[in-house]
């Protein structure tokens, strides 16, 4: 096989996607860096480490994993956004649970996280951005899209096929 032919068997002839799917990459990712950031710079600033900007660096992570599984679009990367999808949403209920606690344990652990307070310190952010990059995930599965347009083909093939045996019975 020549170069050519190769070259040729590889390339991608898809439309680049546009719209609300980039809409929803730029804010996961900006969504990622507004949390990693700041909890990253305060760690190796301080000499202890505060579990709390532990907890938003692995947030921040987390969207930043998410946002680049969003852009990539593949089947592996897509189990790896659910997967950082999960992490978000478990981290939300784990935080949040522990902060109605009144242990003085607890709360230093959930004071100063992007996920305390249901995100009311990041104007929920960091709480809409999952549940929006969720249902664009699911919204988004070539798997789903492929299955919902054969099942819409045989349905406009039945229904077809029925409008010509009732038109050759007439």
């Amino acid at each position: 096989m020549n170069e050519t032919a190769h070259e040729r068997a590889l390339t991608d002839s898809r439309r680049s996607a546009l719209g609300f799917g980039r809409l929803v990459v730029v804010l996961t990712a900006i969504t990622g860096a507004v949390t990693f950031v700041p909890s990253f710079v305060h760690i190796i600033r301080e000499t202890t480490s505060v579990r709390s900007d532990i907890t938003s660096m692995v947030a921040g992570l987390a969207f930043i994993v998410l946002s680049i599984s969003l852009a990539h679009n593949g089947r592996r990367m897509r189990w790896v956004g659910w997967g950082c999808f999960v992490v978000t949403v478990l981290g939300f209920v784990v935080v949040n649970a522990l902060g109605a606690q009144p242990q003085p344990t607890a709360q230093s652990f959930i004071d100063g996280t992007v996920w305390a307070q249901w995100g009311e310190e990041s104007w929920f952010l960091t709480l809409l951005t999952p549940i929006v990059a969720g249902a664009w995930l699911w919204w988004s599965d070539p798997r789903r899209i492929v299955v919902n347009a054969e099942r819409i083909q045989d349905i406009s093939g039945s229904v077809g096929r029925g409008v010509l045996t009732e038109r050759k019975s007439d």
